[in-house]
């Protein structure tokens, strides 16, 4: 933390890793070799605001010698968000994880309905400047024809948040590494599940041979 701690990713893995199906949270870091280091993780009954309380809060007290103004980015999925992380690292950006944010906006249009705002989707998030992003939005909403509640749904819960998400502001932020979401925290992620499965499987192979 105290070297790479610039940028930091949280994320939550809800899969089946313990008898009692708890959670696995973790703070991770990417360093000088872009090798994913963690820096903090934990078991919880379930991903909640409160956890990832109680994990930065101790993240903060067991790195003493970094500041908390020298936090740059954090990155999550949409279950965080700028004003939660702003509490522990007052001048960090929030960036949110891209893949995610499709998957939300996926299962918000309907999968069936998904074909005709992918395209435009996707070319929203990845403008180039602030004309490209707003020339999108009018292109989505023109899909979305008289569902109201669609086109406040993109003008106003995402388009609101794009300083989270718009590649042309994300880009403006200093120490991203060019990174546009939680490909740092997934890589951890499959670290556990690969070392998980190991385990269980050299155990099962001990259980056979005794």
């Amino acid at each position: 933390m105290e070297r790479y701690g610039h940028y930091i990713a949280m994320d939550g893995m809800k899969r089946e890793l313990n008898a009692r199906n708890w959670c696995y949270l973790a703070v991770n870091v990417l360093n000088d070799c872009h090798e994913t280091q963690v820096v903090i993780e934990a078991l919880a009954i379930g991903e909640r605001l409160e956890v990832y309380k109680f994990i930065l809060n101790s993240l903060i007290r067991f790195t003493p010698t970094v500041s908390v103004n020298e936090i740059k980015i954090c990155s999550s999925d949409a279950f965080l968000n700028l004003n939660f992380v702003r509490q522990f690292f007052p001048r960090c950006h929030f960036i949110r994880d891209h893949y995610h944010l499709l998957e939300n906006v996926k299962t918000r249009v309907g999968l069936s309905n998904w074909s005709k705002y992918e395209y435009h989707v996707k070319r929203w998030i990845h403008a180039k400047d602030e004309a490209s992003f707003n020339k999108a939005l009018q292109d989505i909403v023109a899909v979305c024809g008289l569902d109201t509640a669609l086109i406040i749904y993109f003008q106003n819960t995402i388009a609101g948040d794009n300083a989270s998400f718009a590649k042309y502001i994300l880009c403006t932020y200093e120490g991203t590494l060019t990174l546009r979401g939680l490909s740092i925290a997934e890589a951890n992620n499959s670290s556990v599940l690969s070392f998980v499965h190991e385990l269980t499987s050299a155990r099962s192979t001990e259980h056979l041979v005794s």
